[in-house]
């Protein structure tokens, strides 16, 4: 819903930026690799983000580069793997040779590059290979990404109507919309609940 924030550094925390945009302060939680290579206070930089929103609460997660928050959604896509814990996975990950690691299915070297252990990036991989589409087709340029990212932001619209993950990625599948919010009224009335 939110694809990126343009805005003034206004802060640091533990685990999260403070960006001023607009005379309003976001808070963007960031890995600790990233929030050292954030500029000083003041500075304008632009933030990648992706809104988690669950019973609890609405989280928006920061990233410096749109290839690191493409890994994000990416990893995002494995059942079992949540925003936070992904996030600790791409923080600091080189995506291009994380990406390169997953189509070669080296989980050692999918490990040494995400912080992880092997068995955790061998169940990323093999999770990847059921969510994915055959291994013979290319990974998708930026524009597929922002629409399969369009289609999970669908489907979390969905879930928190009440609508099971099944019933709602099926509805957004077969549905579609100019804008998020036409295309989870597309998927409402496919969904017929």
């Amino acid at each position: 819903m939110i694809g990126f924030v343009e805005g003034t550094v206004a802060g640091r925390e533990d685990s999260a930026l403070l960006l001023q945009v607009g005379g309003i302060g976001l808070r963007l939680l960031v890995g600790p690799e990233s929030l050292a290579k954030i500029p000083q206070n003041g500075t304008r930089i632009k933030v990648w983000t992706h809104l988690a929103v669950s019973q609890f609460s609405w989280t928006l997660y920061g990233f410096l580069t749109v290839e690191s928050y493409e890994l994000f959604q990416l990893f995002l896509e494995v059942p079992g793997f949540g925003p936070r814990r992904v996030l600790g996975m791409v923080d600091g990950a080189d995506p291009a040779k994380a990406r390169a690691a997953i189509e070669a299915e080296d989980n050692e070297e999918l490990a040494r590059i995400c912080g992880i252990s092997v068995t955790t990036a061998e169940k990323l991989v093999v999770g990847l290979r059921r969510v994915r589409k055959p291994a013979g087709k290319k990974s998708p340029k930026t524009a597929n990404a922002a629409v399969n990212s369009d289609q999970r932001m669908v489907e979390e619209a969905l879930v928190s109507l009440g609508y099971g993950k099944t019933e709602a990625r099926e509805a957004a599948a077969a549905s579609s919309g100019v804008s998020v919010e036409a295309w989870v009224r597309a998927a409402l009335r496919r969904a017929k609940k």
